[in-house]
């Protein structure tokens, strides 16, 4: 209301105007101060926060760095106590592998050492195992086996043929030899078996011989054959060429450095260098007879041919020459 007439009322009004205003003002100043504290405790909040946050990694790693020093200074003691170990044993087995029986300490063991010896009782145990049960019992298993089946085998066949002759007549002989039997059917290529094997380089060979041998020959007058007695009757003939006339024939080849020398009684050349045993009694070798080389087997406990009985002297005496150079004694 507006009085034209009196200014009272008007002055009233604008008091009242300026109270409101100083109140807004004063409100807005609280207001700012207010917001002012909030922010400056929200600053002071999240220094302390940031600061307990560094004291806090700053100790992990602290923590860190100790926890990694004690493992590395654990796993030193470990492996100076393996290498110990490992010395103690190396001692131990070199003093005549004589057990260490000295109390282990009261420490607990450690998985270095525990795989160790692990390791060592599992290659120990099996090799006495294996040795014992599969080394031993294989051998004995084929020494048997073999045993039985070959000497069955060589009694019921070999041995039944070899008597077949003990009977014989000097006509059965003479029909025998008169039989057409080409021996000279396996024809071979033969390069120089001078010295074949290192063995056959010198005198004195026959102690050279990898296979051993001296059982052959040694006997007073005629050979153990069992037809030997009727055969040699129809041949006229009674003993074969001694040892020592071999051995000394084939110590004046390899000297001259031949590779043959000349089979006694006939115009055949043996290469004394290429017998080759079989088995315990018998040997192959190869032999020139005038127009081509040949190899031959022969057995020089029966005193067989190519598995027959010879049927001449010159056979007989190619047999004996093969078999003292491969099994023969020294005189």
């Amino acid at each position: 209301m507006v009085d034209g007439g009196d200014s009272g009322p008007v002055l009233i009004a604008k008091e009242k105007n300026k109270d409101k205003d100083r109140d807004k003002k004063k409100k807005k100043n609280r207001d700012q101060k207010s917001e002012k504290r909030q922010n400056n405790n929200r600053k002071t909040s999240d220094r302390n926060q940031k600061n307990n946050g560094n004291r806090k990694t700053s100790n992990n790693q602290k923590n860190d760095r100790k926890e990694r020093a004690e493992r590395k200074e654990r796993a030193e003691r470990r492996q100076k106590n393996d290498r110990a170990s490992d010395r103690n044993a190396k001692n131990n087995n070199n003093g005549n592998n004589k057990k260490d029986r000295t109390p282990r300490s009261d420490r607990s063991l450690t998985k270095a050492e525990r795989d160790r010896i692990y390791r060592q009782g599992l290659r120990e145990g099996k090799d006495r195992g294996y040795n014992k049960g599969v080394k031993t019992g294989y051998r004995e298993g084929v020494d048997k086996g073999r045993k039985r089946g070959y000497d069955r085998g060589y009694d019921r066949g070999y041995r039944k043929a070899e008597n077949r002759y003990r009977g014989w007549d000097s006509n059965r002989w003479r029909s025998y030899n008169r039989s057409k039997r080409n021996q000279w059917r396996r024809p071979v290529v033969v390069n120089n078996y001078y010295g074949r094997g290192g063995w056959a380089g010198q005198r004195g060979w026959y102690n050279s011989r990898p296979w051993g041998g001296g059982w052959y020959g040694g006997w007073s007058s005629s050979p153990p054959w069992g037809w030997w007695l009727g055969q040699s009757v129809v041949w006229g003939v009674t003993t074969l060429t001694t040892a020592a006339i071999i051995n000394d024939s084939i110590d004046r080849a390899i000297e001259r450095r031949q590779p043959t020398v000349l089979v006694p009684d006939t115009n055949w050349q043996l290469y004394y260098g290429s017998v080759e045993p079989v088995e315990d009694t018998g040997v192959t070798f190869a032999v020139y007879n005038g127009s081509g080389t040949y190899e031959m087997e022969a057995d020089c406990e029966e005193g067989l041919l190519n598995g027959e009985v010879p049927t001449t002297p010159a056979e007989a005496q190619l047999i004996n020459a093969a078999c003292q150079v491969t099994f023969g004694t020294q005189a």
